[in-house]
């Protein structure tokens, strides 16, 4: 269970959502609110499932890690 990398664009430190392994994606998404979704238009092109690196560091580090370890203990 490793954090993914984040990606970079003009000082947005960020991850896709959808480059996140399934477990950690619906997981995420319970805990998300939905105004933490942002958009980023790399090329042209709209990135609409991204969420600020941050985030996504305090969520794993908080609720994700945890929570992977009571159910490991049980």
């Amino acid at each position: 269970m490793k954090k993914v990398s984040p990606s970079f664009f003009k000082g947005i430190v960020f991850i896709r959502l959808s480059s996140l392994p399934l477990f950690q994606q619906e997981e995420l998404m319970e805990w998300l609110p939905p105004t933490s979704m942002i958009n980023i238009s790399v090329g042209g092109n709209a990135l609409e499932d991204c969420l600020l690196y941050t985030d996504y560091e305090y969520w794993f580090d908080n609720f994700y890690a945890e929570s992977a370890i009571e159910m490991q203990e049980i």
